[in-house]
């Protein structure tokens, strides 16, 4: 007979054993043919169970069909038994008896009320198939149909203690699979079937997280399940839980919306209370973790660039050879989508995530520091090898156009006069082409120029990130392009570089990272700078004409507007190199430097770069600059006190000394006269005893007696007030000069108009390097 034949024999078996009306030999007959079916061949006792329990027979023959079925757990065992024994054709037949049991059961799990479910062991029967790799599909397939049902309304605790069993069937099985993913022991088949429950996991949270929602305990450990499937590698996970994820946050946040206008309402007052439990657990780490993997998920794999892929790792990205229903463009959206709902839940966190990969996004673009390839170019471009082999119309290119030249003038945009541009080596270049560019020569400066600016502006900009920065990039490489062709760079050009990337370098450098950057950086520059500032200032001085490089190739124009030009340029440069040196003089970068009050404790140092800086500062006594300056200069007189160095000792108290009182001469420093005094008092104080310099200085001042000298070194010993041995200072310096001091003297209200006012220190030639040049700033 077959086996449609042999269900329905047993459909009437189970009709007339039920039926009351039925005679008693009738029923007894019934009941023997039903034992015999349960007691014969397995394989007819499952399909015959198999087809009883679908939906086209009476609720009474479909229940006892199910009861059948559980005379089949006892094949499961059997099944395990013989394959241990090698018996492998019988632990077949008892397999296959499994299966189709477990097929019936899903077909019963359609329509069956969950709570019976869990009454007559099917969830625990299911739940403990799905540690068998050779059942787990099956039974995977039973929790699938499962973990969607929906609470009736009029559903009782048996529901909910029901599902709460699935909850934990489910969770039990996926705490074992991160366990075997974290040790690397997950196969293909170990992902697939985490994919068939993470599926059914998905379906639970979505439809009755209510029933694990009063244990905080369980329902915390499930949503850190489910984070742990958003953040796998495996894509296919991640995605199941991204469904879930949305839809929760989509309800929490639906729900905190309402909760103002719906808080009078009892009943909607209890479902908020429970919600709130629920954005509870939804942690600032729950947030991040989120954030994290779904900024790092927005990029498909064909997409991914070459130097992000050590970001990326082992992770699974949305390929074209993804199998699902939705391309990427939706999946993105969803993506975003819940980075919304995340940012509305947890706004700052989202903040510091979103800040943080930009930070990521800026050290991962300046790995490849293509700023700095450029500017190392475009700096090679002064270079006298590069330039000789340039053609005319880009050496013109190099040159400061019009618009540059009236700016320094302080001039409107005009028309120089036609003529010829002579080049160092004798060839020219149409001057009339200056004045109407042509637009290939136009767009060349423009594009060097915007080049270098911006170049400067990301490497000034990407060092007040600080440790990301100065940590990840290669100092090499960024010292190399600014630096290697210092020598050749115009003032223009330098007083940018200053002011655009090495104050922010300077600013932000960590300490520990000092020696590796800024003095790698500032010994070349300062070298360079206080050689050039000295040449040109000294030629000024000396002949009227600064001579900067930015107009050596050009020989047009008035002799008059070319030295304002010329000595523009030189003051520009000079105040910027001068709000560096205060920016390296500023109390947080300098807080190991002892105080006044610890002078006494000496230690070493590097001399080398201080003394830069000192011989640099010494010749900045410059209207403006020399007010910018002076933080350094009291720095350098610090260092000078409460070091064992004797040739810095040798300079402030000899050149340094003599360049503040010179500099007290200039009305254009009567701003800062107290400070240039107190530096005078600081070094006569404490240095005065170590170095016989101060009071030769001061003794060859024009109206000054020994006997006056004593009378205020006595002034001095009688009084420990700084502030009155300011004025004592203050007094010696009026009276030993003849009151010639103009910063020291009664200022009137007047206006300077006078250009240049150049004022010599000595004739011998190791003092003409100390000039003083006072101008309005």
């Amino acid at each position: 007979m077959d086996e449609s034949g042999i269900a329905a024999n047993v459909a009437r078996a189970i009709a007339t054993a039920l039926d009351w009306t039925s005679t008693p030999d009738a029923r007894a007959a019934a009941h023997s043919y039903l034992e015999s079916i349960k007691a014969g061949d397995t394989h007819v006792l499952a399909n015959t169970s198999f087809l009883l329990v679908k939906r086209d027979w009476s609720s009474e023959i479909r229940l006892h069909a199910f009861k059948m079925l559980q005379l089949l757990e006892r094949h499961y065992g059997a099944a395990i038994m013989e394959a241990s024994r090698q018996q492998m054709d019988i632990a077949k037949q008892h397999g296959a008896a499994v299966v189709a049991a477990v097929n019936a059961v899903n077909a019963y799990a359609e329509w069956a009320p969950l709570p019976d479910l869990a009454k007559y062991g099917i969830i625990y029967g299911c739940g403990f198939l799905l540690t068998s790799p050779d059942f787990r599909v099956h039974a995977c397939e039973f929790f699938k149909l499962v973990s969607p049902r929906k609470r009736p309304v009029d559903a009782s605790s048996d529901f909910d203690s029901a599902m709460r069993s699935v909850f934990e069937v489910l969770m039990n099985v996926t705490k074992d699979f991160f366990m075997k993913s974290s040790s690397g022991g997950s196969s293909e088949s170990e992902f697939e079937f985490a994919e068939y429950i993470c599926e059914s996991l998905v379906s639970l949270g979505s439809t009755n997280l209510q029933c694990i929602a009063a244990d905080s305990t369980v329902l915390s450990f499930y949503l850190q399940q489910m984070l742990g499937f958003f953040q796998h590698s495996k894509l296919a996970l991640h995605y199941q839980s991204l469904l879930f994820w949305l839809s929760l946050m989509r309800d929490l946040m639906s729900k905190s919306k309402t909760a103002l206008t719906d808080g009078l309402n009892t009943g909607m007052g209890q479902a908020d209370n429970e919600k709130r439990k629920m954005l509870a657990l939804v942690t600032d780490d729950v947030c991040c973790a989120i954030l994290d993997t779904s900024f790092q998920r927005m990029l498909m794999k064909e997409k991914v660039h070459p130097g992000t892929a050590p970001a990326v790792g082992t992770l699974e990205l949305w390929s074209d050879d993804f199998d699902s229903k939705v391309d990427f463009s939706q999946y993105r959206s969803r993506l975003l989508e819940l980075i919304r709902f995340i940012a509305f839940h947890k706004p700052l966190v989202a903040a510091a995530k979103v800040s943080e990969r930009i930070t990521e996004v800026i050290k991962s673009f300046m790995l490849v520091l293509l700023p700095t390839k450029l500017l190392r170019a475009i700096h090679a471009l002064w270079s006298p090898s590069v330039t000789q082999a340039l053609p005319g119309e880009m050496r013109a290119a190099m040159l400061m156009s019009d618009v540059e030249k009236a700016s320094l003038l302080g001039e409107g945009k005009t028309k120089l006069p036609k003529g010829a541009l002579t080049f160092h080596d004798g060839s020219q270049f149409d001057i009339s082409r200056e004045a109407y560019s042509e637009p290939n020569e136009a767009d060349i400066r423009n594009w060097l120029r915007g080049i270098r600016d911006s170049g400067y502006s990301i490497l000034g900009l990407s060092a007040t990130l600080g440790d990301s920065f100065f940590r990840c990039v290669d100092p090499h490489s960024v010292i190399l392009a600014l630096m290697e062709n210092v020598q050749h760079m115009e003032f223009r050009h330098i007083k940018q570089l200053v002011h655009l990337a090495l104050v922010p370098l300077v600013k932000f450098c960590p300490s520990d990272l000092w020696d590796a950057w800024l003095e790698k950086l500032l010994h070349p520059l300062f070298l360079h700078v206080w050689q050039a500032l000295t040449s040109s200032w000294s030629s000024l001085l000396r002949e009227g004409k600064a001579k900067v490089p930015d107009l050596h190739g050009v020989l047009a124009g008035s002799d008059l507007k070319v030295e304002v030009m010329e000595e523009k340029l030189l003051r520009d440069l000079t105040r910027e190199i001068c709000s560096l040196c205060s920016v390296l003089a500023a109390p947080g970068l300098n807080a190991a430097v002892p105080s006044l009050e610890q002078a006494g404790q000496v230690s070493q140092m590097d001399d080398s770069s201080m003394r830069d800086l000192a011989a640099f500062a010494s010749t900045s006594m410059v209207g403006e600059a020399m007010s910018k300056v002076t933080s350094l200069c009291g720095l350098v007189i610090l260092l000078a006190i409460s070091t064992d160095n004797a040739e810095l000792r040798e300079f402030v108290c000899k050149d340094l000394f003599s360049a503040i009182i010179q500099g007290l001469t200039l009305e254009s420093n009567s701003i800062i006269s107290a400070e240039l005094v107190g530096l005078c008092r600081e070094i006569f104080i404490y240095l005065s005893n170590r170095n016989p310099s101060p009071r030769q200085i001061l003794l060859s001042l024009p109206c000054i007696t020994l006997q006056d000298l004593l009378a205020f070194e006595e002034a001095l010993s009688k009084t420990g007030s700084p502030k009155e041995q300011k004025q004592h200072m203050k007094s010696l310096l009026i009276m030993a000069t003849g009151n010639k001091l103009k910063a020291l003297a009664t200022q009137k209200a007047v206006n300077v108009i006078t250009n240049v006012t150049i004022q010599w220190l000595r004739n011998s030639d190791k003092e003409a390097d100390l000039f003083f040049i006072g101008a309005n700033p």
